[in-house]
């Protein structure tokens, strides 16, 4: 990075950890959301796995210095079952991580080194077991304690979330990732996430063009979808950036 770029990053780090940080301060130990979660986890069968971080940060940005060169950012969903625990708070770091980091390091022609030149970011920092069950638990909250507070914080975690991402690229100039898209849409749960994106590219058309949408690396969709939809006459990257561009436009129409 520049001095300019990495005394910039540092900025939004510190605005971001601020962020997360007065969130868990709030949300951390509330007893009523912690049996939120518990009434999720046993209602779905997940197996018992000690909750830890209802509201994560991803600690990884605290290990980023001025010599990491960031050629991509890439956004999940919302932490999940590894990413919550105190020994991690890191973002993507189960088997949809271990998915992701291999496929870049068995595509060294992308010539992106997932360890140090990827920030990963999500739509959420508000941990649920799986992502689907993020609406049953706003839900729950909202009965138990009468109140909005949680989904207004949800509601507002997606803008911030989304205004950080344009800010990031905008100062790296890098392509972004967009992983998982089915719920970014009108009517679905990353509803306001799919709004705070529209608003803050509306008039970038240049940051628009590498902003771009693939399925999830779970369960191999990212790898499946793109053999599925490989042209041969280009290349690995082009056609990334010809799948991702194609689930752009139809997602956000830009």
């Amino acid at each position: 990075m520049t001095e300019k770029q990495w005394h910039a990053v540092k900025i939004l780090i510190s605005e971001f950890r601020d962020f997360c940080t007065s969130a868990a301060e709030r949300y951390n130990n509330d007893t009523l959301l912690l049996e939120c979660q518990q009434e999720i986890i046993q209602q779905f069968h997940v197996p018992q796995y000690p909750l830890e971080n209802m509201v994560v940060y991803n600690k990884r940005l605290d290990e980023l210095t001025k010599e990491n060169d960031i050629k991509l950012i890439l956004i999940g969903d919302n932490p999940g079952k590894n990413e919550q625990l105190s020994c991690n708070c890191r973002y993507l770091v189960g088997q949809a991580g271990k998915l992701a980091h291999r496929f870049f390091s068995t595509n060294p022609e992308l010539n992106i080194d997932f360890d140090t030149e990827v920030i990963i970011l999500n739509k959420s920092p508000l941990h649920t077991a799986k992502t689907a069950y993020l609406k049953k638990l706003l839900s729950a909250y909202e009965k138990k304690t009468h109140s909005a507070q949680l989904h207004t914080f949800f509601l507002e975690s997606q803008t911030f979330m989304a205004d950080f991402v344009y800010r990031l690229q905008s100062l790296f100039n890098c392509y972004v990732f967009l992983v998982g898209y089915s719920e970014v849409a009108t009517g679905h749960i990353f509803e306001q996430y799919h709004a705070s994106i529209l608003e803050c590219y509306k008039n970038n058309s240049k940051l628009q063009k590498k902003f771009l949408c693939f399925q999830h690396f779970s369960m191999n969709r990212f790898t499946i979808d793109l053999k599925n939809n490989y042209n041969k006459n280009t290349s690995l990257f082009e056609n990334i950036i010809q799948l991702g561009s194609k689930h752009r436009k139809r997602i956000f129409s830009f």
